[in-house]
């Protein structure tokens, strides 16, 4: 009935202290940074300053006739250059393959 040994007990109990010693250390792992992550931050949110942020006045808009025909112009010369980077984007989907001989 004398299933273990003297050398397997030995064993045994050094399986059981090292899982113990992993159990104390997760919950003293786990206790030290529970508190860290959700402790009272008083001290820290004293020293906090809040930054001073300065308005600045609105840039003034230009409504004449010429700023708004020279901003149409802007905007069909970039709606022309889309469409010709487009153009090439949809040529180059239709590529035909060089053949590869060696």
């Amino acid at each position: 009935m004398n299933s273990f040994k003297k050398g397997n007990s030995k064993v045994v109990v050094i399986v059981v202290v090292i899982i113990i010693l992993a159990v104390v250390g997760f919950i003293i792992y786990r206790s030290s940074s529970s508190t860290g992550s959700y402790g009272d931050n008083t001290a820290s949110t004293a020293q906090t300053k809040t930054p001073v942020v300065t308005q600045q006045p609105p840039a003034p808009l230009d409504t004449t006739d010429a700023s708004i025909d020279a901003d149409v112009k802007s905007i069909d010369a970039n709606m022309a250059a889309s469409a010709q980077d487009s153009s090439s984007v949809d040529s180059s989907l239709n590529d035909k393959p060089v053949s590869q001989e060696y």
